[in-house]
């Protein structure tokens, strides 16, 4: 179980992470959504030990969560391939990452768990090259296995979506899954929503540092239609789509402000309100958007896509 309490860390003076406060209990994933330098990095950092709080605990299955006092195989996480050594090989550095088990009968276990993860996402050729002469996509993968090799029961990954095929996103999914039936509690940050759908039961939002429990799924109202629009419908005509962690929030303030509003996915709402009005009514009730894109007839794709 990985345990949040009043977590405050600072760095060159700044606040970063601010009373943050969740839990994610054992065999659950959770979500943990927020805007770019909200502070997602950061508590992944001090939650795997790299960084001391200022403020607050962490606790790792009821123990302090502390780079020296965290066994390989109680926590794994990945930081994304920025996190990784560039100059090092990538089987070198699984081995490495291997190497933290308490034994010789878990480093091998491990080393050969990283292999066959390797061959799984086909990039067992190009291990034996330097991690930053690798495509990002592979580096994404390399970090990914990297945090699973041990088989962790409690496990971290900072957007591990970014840069993978359709095929590997679906690897990742099932290998999730398979670390929470395992009983494992996973933190998964992330702001492909779809693609966490699939594996989440809860979700943690996190702005200018503080964090807030979030629905997930977002819950439904008799007001809002959960349909995809006709074809023939005024949203089918002109159709703004928004991708946020609080759709039905988002979904009422547009009813309110007198648009159409439909929740078509748990992260995904459709209004036939442009996209200066959808910020606008965002910004006045201060929900969270991640993505927004518009169309302006039935067949043509979305278009003006907001990163």
């Amino acid at each position: 179980m990985i345990d949040i309490s009043r977590l405050s860390v600072s760095i060159g003076g700044r606040t970063i992470v601010n009373d943050a406060t969740f839990a994610v209990p054992a065999g659950a994933v959770s979500v943990f959504v927020g805007k770019n330098g909200a502070g997602k990095t950061t508590t992944f950092r001090a939650i795997a030990g790299m960084l001391i709080p200022r403020a607050g605990t962490v606790t790792i299955d009821g123990r302090p969560a502390t780079a020296n006092a965290t066994r390989a195989d109680t926590l794994g996480y990945s930081l994304g391939p920025s996190a990784l050594p560039a100059a090092v090989p990538a089987r070198r550095f699984l081995a490495l990452v291997a190497a933290t088990a308490p034994d010789q009968d878990a480093r091998r276990r491990a080393y050969d768990r990283a292999l066959a993860m390797a061959a799984d996402v086909e990039i067992e050729p190009h291990l034996r090259k330097r991690i930053g002469a690798l495509s990002e996509g592979t580096k994404q993968k390399v970090a990914v296995i990297a945090a699973l090799a041990h088989a962790p029961g409690n496990l971290l990954l900072d957007e591990p979506y970014n840069g993978l095929d359709p095929d590997s996103m679906a690897w990742l999914k099932n290998r999730i899954e398979e670390r929470r039936r395992a009983g494992a509690s996973v933190l998964v940050s992330t702001h492909l929503l779809r693609e966490a759908a699939d594996n989440a039961s809860m979700a943690v939002q996190i702005a200018d540092g503080s964090t807030s429990t979030v629905p997930w799924p977002p819950a439904s109202t008799g007001s809002v239609a959960h349909r995809s629009p006709s074809r023939g419908s005024e949203i089918a005509l002109r159709s703004v789509r928004t991708l946020t962690p609080e759709a039905q929030r988002l979904s009422t303030a547009l009813l309110a402000a007198g648009r159409r509003a439909e929740i078509v996915q748990p992260d995904e709402v459709r209004t036939d309100a442009t996209i200066r009005i959808v910020l606008a009514v965002a910004r006045d009730a201060h929900i969270h958007l991640l993505d927004m894109s518009e169309r302006l007839a039935p067949d043509v794709p979305f278009s003006r896509e907001l990163r």
